[in-house]
Order: C-alpha cells, then sequence, then structure tokens
C-alpha cells in the first residue's frame, strides 16, 4: 500500500511501516530500534566530505571536504539562552573571532 493510499490519522503525521520487504527482499522495518531501514545512496556522512581522518593528506582539487558556513553581518546581533546561530566571518569570508 502507498502511503498517500493510508487513511488520514487526525493530522498526526505518523505512518506505521510493519512486516513490508523492500524490492530486495530486505527488511523495511528494523525491529529491534523501531526504525526505518534506509539505504542511503550517496552522500550519506563518514565519507565523501563528511569527515577526513586526524593528519589525512589533503589534495587540492582530489579530496573531498564539506563546506562550512557563516553569516556576515558588519555588527553581529546578540543571541538569546536556547537559540542558534550562524558563526560570523569578516568581509573577506574569514572566520571571525
Amino acid at each position: 500500500m502507498l502511503a498517500a493510499q493510508l487513511p488520514a490519522q487526525g493530522g498526526s503525521g505518523v505512518v506505521v511501516v510493519r512486516g513490508m520487504k523492500a524490492g530486495n527482499g530486505d527488511n523495511l522495518v528494523d525491529d529491534a530500534n523501531d526504525a526505518l531501514q534506509v539505504n542511503c545512496v550517496t552522500g550519506c556522512g563518514g565519507s565523501g566530505g563528511t569527515s577526513m581522518t586526524d593528519e589525512a593528506a589533503f589534495t587540492e582539487g582530489t579530496t573531498n571536504i564539506t563546506p562550512v558556513g557563516g553569516t556576515y553581518n558588519a555588527t553581529a546581533d546578540q543571541v538569546t539562552d536556547g537559540d542558534g546561530a550562524a558563526a560570523q566571518i569578516t568581509q573577506y569570508r574569514a572566520w571571525h573571532v
């Protein structure tokens, strides 16, 4: 059954999948962890630019990296308790320290 065919559950936003099999015969649900099994094909953390071994060699134009970003403001606003914020950068794209 497709998710679109399931009856509405009063706006709960929950879809329950039990006992289903993927096209290759693997279970879609990991019952031990009460989780949906996801096979990430590319760009999935742990490699490919999302991590790098300490002191590993870096080759420009070859080594994958994950870029980071910041926000530029001439004067940064104050962040209050419990808020998230982007790190501040200078107008020359350097980290503001």
